[in-house]
């Protein structure tokens, strides 16, 4: 039988410290790609492929990288999630940062041998690898009271803000010559896979154990995937589930089309693309620091949800019928600000609904359902920005305002 070993929140602020810390540098990791993507396939500098590539083509090309790592998120993520019930939430967020490092380091080594297959092979690597987040969101609710759980899954997710305005600024001011003559666009994949490496060994060192389980217990190969079907046939979270799945189609629209608006529309270099993702990092936040508490004071988890999600669906299908960079901007930081909200608090309903042994699953599998999240979005993307480059946003507002719909008729 499965068991936690610590106590709430309050008594092991430390290990929350520590959580955060791993997830910001993770995140960094992540989030010096986003700036990256559009100019190596879409624009024709910093690109390893043919610079007559047809636009279409490219698309498809830019969607595949994206989609790759949720692709190999989608068959590792629940097979780690299963694996930190068994060994601990330790040991195996140290095996993901490792072999995190080591899939940057192959998309740089990728680019500077043009080699399209490595670089997409190493996407694929790094997504499979990639359950820092989720299995940090498990320890978060191991050691968490229902009351502050909500909190806590907010503070992690403050811990991905500081990341993702980190990760685009370093990408943004190494990917070329301009500061330092020998900097690239392999550059920031290099810092990303040190990084990682560096995280792994800071976690090894400051960690303190969550979880323990009984260590006869065995994992079969045929169940890898069990958290995520597990999401969609409990009737404890299936309904949930289906929640956060259009949430993050919703999310996925907005975050994978922005580049690409940027680059095409408004002529963004790496640079101000990375400085563009940063201010989504300012609006997670502002939500963080200055929000989250006094919503989560005033107003239920459901309630919430429903709120934040009916604006964000509003700014992304205002900036469809009229995109602009005046209107961009801001809409990218309350978006974000918005974001925080539903996002934690579907989370902490969703954790809630199920006993603390099943919260590694759960968490797994929400997981692999944000990476179907992403792939569904991958799938569509290169077909909607033929069509117009802001047809994604129309689709993520669908997506989020589809969830509203079913949490309308959802009991808290």
């Amino acid at each position: 039988m499965s068991k936690t070993t610590v106590q709430p929140y309050k008594s092991n602020g430390y290990i929350l410290a520590t959580l955060m810390l791993t997830v910001v540098i993770d995140m960094m990791g992540f989030g010096l790609i986003f700036p990256l993507l559009s100019s190596l396939f879409i624009s024709g500098s910093n690109s390893f492929i043919d610079i007559n590539t047809s636009l279409h083509i490219r698309y498809i090309y830019y969607s595949l990288a994206f989609s790759l790592w949720p692709i190999g998120a989608f068959f590792g993520t629940p097979y780690l999630g299963e694996l930190s019930d068994r060994f601990g939430r330790r040991k195996i967020l140290s095996i993901c940062l490792f072999m995190t490092g080591a899939s940057y380091a192959l998309s740089a080594i990728s680019i500077s041998t043009g080699s399209l297959f490595l670089f997409f092979f190493s996407r694929f690597f790094s997504g499979f690898f990639g359950g820092c987040y989720d299995i940090a969101q498990a320890a978060t609710a191991d050691i968490s009271t229902p009351e502050l759980k909500a909190r806590n899954m907010g503070w992690i997710t403050f811990a991905v803000s500081i990341g993702m305005i980190l990760g685009p600024i370093i990408s943004g001011f190494t990917s070329d010559g301009s500061y330092i003559r020998w900097f690239s666009v392999t550059t920031p994949f290099w810092i990303a896979a040190l990084l990682a490496f560096f995280n792994g060994v800071l976690l090894f060192l400051l960690f303190s154990e969550t979880y323990k389980i009984n260590k006869q217990a065995r994992i079969k190969l045929a169940k890898v995937f069990s958290s995520f079907l597990f999401i969609f046939t409990d009737s404890r979270v299936r309904r949930l589930g289906l929640i956060f799945l259009m949430l993050n189609i919703g999310w996925c629209f907005f975050v994978t089309s922005i580049p690409l608006i940027l680059t095409q529309k408004f002529h963004f270099d790496i640079r101000f693309t990375g400085i563009f993702f940063c201010f989504i990092g300012l609006g997670f936040t502002f939500s963080i620091l200055f929000v989250q508490k006094k919503v989560l004071k005033l107003f239920t988890l459901k309630n919430i949800y429903i709120i934040t999600t009916v604006i964000s669906t509003f700014l992304l299908v205002g900036n469809f019928f009229y995109p602009s960079l005046s209107g961009l901007w801001p809409s990218a930081f309350f978006f974000a600000l918005f974001e925080v909200l539903c996002y934690s608090s579907l989370l902490a309903m969703i954790s809630n609904s199920v006993t603390v042994d099943l919260q590694g699953k759960v968490m797994g599998g929400l997981g692999a359902v944000a990476s179907i999240s992403f792939i569904i979005a991958g799938i569509l993307l290169p077909f909607l920005s033929d069509l117009s480059v802001v047809l994604p946003l129309l689709a993520g507002g669908i997506a989020y305002l589809t969830s509203t719909c079913i949490m309308l008729g959802t009991k808290e």
